[in-house]
């Protein structure tokens, strides 16, 4: 089984299949990757049904590190030869690469099952090693501010379609204010409409019936709208950064799927960040009221109020692509971006500074009225904004040793029955390490496959 060569029954077919098999075995030699995944995948055309085909294909693309191709034909494979251990071992290294330890312990406790001779240990155990010994010199690795700016305006400038979900997003906010401040008049007969944007710069403004109602429309607004459509960019970046390409449509596909953990993330956050601004202005105001009370200034310390509340968001603000690159919980994310948070505050509240500065000035040059200079100014920052969101993400994702990315990804119809049963056997007692895997290739091991 897996082993159809002699099925192809015209010469000159098998002729050609060899050709690229050859010539694909060849590019794998001097390093070209891609030109052996091309190779082989012609030779695949001309004869599917070989298994040795199926899981060269998966070796060339983990050798070019698109490891979730990778999964997918070593999978192909064993379908075809399901009783191929060095494939199914190979398996075990791509689902480790790809941050998935129980799959890939798994993977590695079925090829120790199989192997009555005791030759794989020694490969599986090596790889283990080598990896979290690169892994603790990475671990304390910073970025670099300079590698992360650069990178983030060439993501932009090749995925400009990016800048789609942005624009969308602020012309829906600046439409749905007006509308949604038009709407309270038919409930609320009294009393001026204002904003969060308008207490946030004015923490003075008395507030009122129709002003909480805006204010709370606001917050449902831009978390169940607003901000999924910027998390887009999130799915974009990161995965641009990973070396894998993404289009609109499965980057909308992933916020979709995460959908209704951004939607209460976002809720959570903006009433978590509307307490904290309540607490900070009467603190604020209290503190005015010590000083002029003993030094007899009048000095005012609400304007300090956005760069005051700036500080939790440069901590919260991670759990977007923590959500978003790592598929965990609000909880399960709290603890690893509050630590990843602290790390890189000083760089993340400064960007968010200087963003925070463009926006107020925006609102300051056009009296925060709204209306044609607004909009004008809105197209720069835009643009500023969404090349903040590609920073914060490519800073996240540029800082994460390699088998951090938790893909759960779900199975292929195509998985192999015993590999199924196994791995719901062994679930639950397969050890964390087994995210520890890498290629053989790097202590000269590597066998021919």
């Amino acid at each position: 089984m897996g082993n159809e060569l002699i099925e192809m029954e015209k010469p000159e077919e098998r002729a050609e299949f060899i050709t690229h098999l050859l010539a694909g075995n060849s590019s794998m030699a001097r390093g070209d990757f891609d030109g052996a995944v091309n190779e082989y995948h012609k030779a695949l055309s001309l004869n599917p049904k070989f298994a040795l085909i199926s899981g060269k294909l998966g070796e060339a693309y983990y050798k070019s590190k698109n490891y979730d191709e990778s999964v997918k034909y070593f999978k192909r494979a064993l379908e075809q030869d399901p009783q191929s251990t060095e494939t199914l071992y190979r398996l075990g290294k791509a689902y480790g690469e790809m941050g998935m330890p129980i799959q890939a312990a798994v993977a590695f406790d079925l090829v120790r099952e199989r192997d009555k001779e005791g030759d794989f240990e020694d490969r599986i155990e090596d790889t283990q090693r080598r990896i979290k010994h690169r892994s603790s010199h990475r671990e304390g690795r910073r970025v670099s501010p300079g590698a992360v700016l650069g990178k983030s305006l060439s993501i932009i400038a090749a995925h400009p379609a990016v800048l789609l979900p942005v624009f969308a997003a602020a012309a829906a906010l600046y439409l749905f204010t007006p509308l949604v401040s038009f709407l309270t008049t038919l409930v609320f007969k009294h009393g001026a409409a204002h904003g969060l944007t308008a207490y946030l710069l004015n923490p003075q403004l008395s507030l009122n019936m129709r002003s909480l109602a805006v204010c709370i429309s606001q917050v449902l607004f831009l978390s169940l709208f607003y901000i999924p459509l910027l998390c887009i960019v999130i799915a974009v970046a990161n995965r641009v950064v990973r070396a894998r390409e993404i289009s609109m449509g499965e980057a909308i596909e992933k916020i979709t799927s995460n959908y209704s953990t951004i939607i209460a993330l976002s809720l959570e956050i903006g009433i978590a960040i509307i307490a904290f601004a309540a607490v900070s202005v009467f603190l604020l105001k209290t503190f005015s009221l010590m000083i002029l009370e003993f030094t007899r200034i009048n000095l005012s310390l609400i304007p300090l109020l956005i760069p005051t509340l700036l500080i939790p968001v440069s901590y919260v603000i991670y759990l977007y692509p923590g959500v978003i690159v790592d598929r965990r919980g609000i909880s399960a994310n709290l603890k690893k971006t509050g630590t990843f948070a602290s790390r890189y505050f000083l760089w993340t509240y400064m960007l968010l500074l200087i963003y925070a500065g463009a926006e107020i000035g925006a609102n300051y040059v056009t009296g925060a009225k709204g209306g044609f200079p607004y909009a004008i100014l809105r197209i720069p920052a835009t643009l500023l904004q969404t090349y903040l969101i590609t920073v914060l993400t490519v800073t996240y994702s540029f800082s994460q040793k390699p088998g951090h990315h938790k893909h759960r990804v779900k199975k292929p119809a195509e998985e192999v029955h015993t590999f199924d049963k196994y791995e719901r056997r062994h679930k639950k007692k397969a050890p964390e390490s087994g995210s520890d895997y890498s290629d053989d290739a790097e202590s000269g091991r590597e066998e021919d496959y």
